[in-house]
């Protein structure tokens, strides 16, 4: 008997949905090697990993476009549990488990019903979002995580009225602010909210509020002030000039449309790295959207008096969930990260994928039983598929996960005076970091920057300034890249290098390069095996002078 209960508690049932959450997070989680973004950062605290905290911060507010919480949260960690990919994947896995843990408590505070917060607990745990960037070494669950727990404070003080809850709200407010920038897509309408809960629900706003509302921001603001003049210096000082003949525009294009908002929703929900998707997986989203929209038209016709009631009872948080989901979304929609410059650039809005979890948990458990089983098992079924392909080894099909091998390949068959060049300004210090320290890899791009170390601040492991900002660039630099250009590069690299071998990573797609190389006297030694093998050899064509 006591067996039997403790299995039907709810405890019970939270401690599983964490165990197995936690197991699929560690799917693959050292398999894959450490991507692009993953190795800037990890790159500075290996860097600065035996030097003073201040060191590292200096460069980060005068090179980096990200706040410096993650990294110096991310040192210690190393610290302890060393740089591999497991362990430093690893404490993205933790906050991705906590924030199962705030999500069951958040909707079972909230709704006061535990079944709402067994389904946001379980949905959140089987996401496709949660789990890809609870397995990346990036700031992005952890940001996440605060705006969760910033919410939670602030709808605990208009609740209560308590100074304790708005101080916890300032807190973690300033910790998600210097975690990661994007922060503020959630942190602009939590502002907007505080006013908007009195005059909604309280029919007033009283002076006094208003004061205390002023008071909270100006702390945050205060708070955040000693990293604001690197933010308002790298967002629109640095931006308002040309380098290189460059716009300042971050992402150049418009490749939004009118489907922009539904195809958020759908990324964020039903996430897929793929451009196409199976039928099958189409089909299955499809039903299970009818399927919603027809529950909660069953329940306005034949449960109206139930969901009325439920409506009034939760009125506002149900609000509050929909406020948070979507009006990050119109504020991205004008950011210039909303364009497509990753497969997973909905990253930002992370946090919204759990408020809309806790909307679909709460019209599942206001069902009948049997009805609710359906409709959760339709959802779970519907995300079968893209958790699947979250979880499926990426380096298996996306290049961007095949630094390691693309270095292992040249590593075991160096020979001194070897050089390697990449083609974009963040590949330069990423290949270094599984190359054997010897080697140190150039760049063509950015092409007026004859050598990366007459940039500021730049090292074998680190992006210098103008490397950085041209990466920012990168999109206009390659419309505007000539062969001119490329080709002073290249003179000047085989002036000062005079190698006898040159390997190329991640620059087939390159044609100018490679007739450049096979009209100055070089001869392809190694062929790549694209796509999952970017890495070709030129050797050094004896019989033919250089030109």
């Amino acid at each position: 008997m006591v067996l039997l209960n403790v299995l039907k508690s709810k405890n019970f049932l939270l401690a599983i949905i964490i165990f197995f959450a936690v197991g699929l997070r560690l799917v693959n989680l050292s398999a894959e090697s450490f991507r692009a973004d993953e190795l800037l950062s990890l790159d500075i605290v290996l860097y600065y990993q035996n030097q003073p905290i201040s060191e590292m911060v200096d460069y980060i507010n005068t090179i980096e476009v990200h706040p410096p919480f993650y990294y110096i949260l991310l040192k210690y960690w190393i610290l302890i549990f060393g740089g591999g990919e497991f362990a430093v994947k690893f404490l993205s896995v933790l906050f991705g488990a906590g924030t199962i843990i705030l999500v069951y408590y958040i909707a079972k505070r909230w709704f006061k019903d535990e079944n709402i917060a067994l389904y946001s607990a379980f949905f959140t745990a089987i996401l496709p979002m949660q789990i890809e960037f609870s397995q990346e070494a990036r700031p992005y669950i952890i940001f996440s995580f605060f705006i969760l727990l910033s919410g939670f404070w602030l709808i605990r003080y208009l609740e209560s009225g308590e100074q304790r809850y708005a101080l916890l709200y300032i807190i973690s407010s300033l910790f998600g602010l210097y975690i990661h920038y994007s922060f503020a897509l959630f942190l602009i309408p939590l502002v907007l909210y505080w006013p908007l809960h009195y005059l909604i629900f309280e029919k007033s706003l009283s002076i006094s509020e208003i004061k205390k509302w002023f008071i909270a921001h100006s702390a945050i603001a205060l708070g955040f002030w000693p990293q604001l003049d690197s933010f308002l210096y790298k967002a629109f000082f640095l931006r308002r000039y040309e380098l290189y003949d460059l716009s300042s525009a971050v992402y150049a294009g418009n490749s939004k449309d009118i489907t922009f908002f539904e195809s958020v929703v759908n990324q964020l929900i039903w996430t897929t790295s793929h451009v196409s998707f199976k039928q099958i997986e189409i089909l299955a989203v499809f039903i299970f959207k009818i399927a919603l929209i027809g529950s909660l038209l069953y329940l306005i016709i034949k449960h109206k008096e139930r969901l009325s009631a439920a409506l009034v009872k939760y009125g506002r948080f149900l609000l509050f969930c929909a406020w948070m989901a979507f009006a990050p979304m119109i504020l991205f929609l004008f950011s210039p990260y909303s364009e497509g410059y990753r497969r997973t650039y909905e990253s930002h809005l992370l946090a919204s994928s759990i408020f809309i979890i806790f909307i679909i948990s709460f019209l599942i458990a206001q069902l009948d039983r049997k009805q609710q089983f359906f409709l959760a098992s339709l959802f779970f079924i519907s995300l079968v598929s893209y958790t699947a392909n979250v979880l499926g080894n990426d380096s298996y099909w996306d290049p961007d996960h095949r630094l390691k091998e693309v270095a292992g390949v040249i590593n075991e068959n160096y020979q001194p005076g070897d050089i390697v060049i990449h083609q974009y300004t963040y590949g330069r210090t990423d290949v270094n970091h599984y190359l054997r320290p010897e080697l140190s890899a150039l760049t063509l791009i950015p092409y007026h920057l004859y050598d990366w170390q007459l940039d500021f601040f730049a090292t074998r492991e680190t992006l210098g300034l103008l490397e950085n900002e041209t990466m920012m660039r990168e999109r206009i630099l390659k419309d505007k890249s000539t062969k001119e250009e490329q080709d002073k590069k290249m003179r000047y690299i085989m002036k000062q290098y005079r190698p006898q071998r040159v390997w190329t990573t991640f620059l087939n797609d390159d044609l100018n390069l490679q007739m450049w190389m096979m009209g100055n006297g070089w001869k392809k030694g190694i062929g790549s095996a694209e796509p999952l093998m970017p890495v070709q050899l030129y050797i050094k064509d004896t019989g033919e002078a250089e030109k």
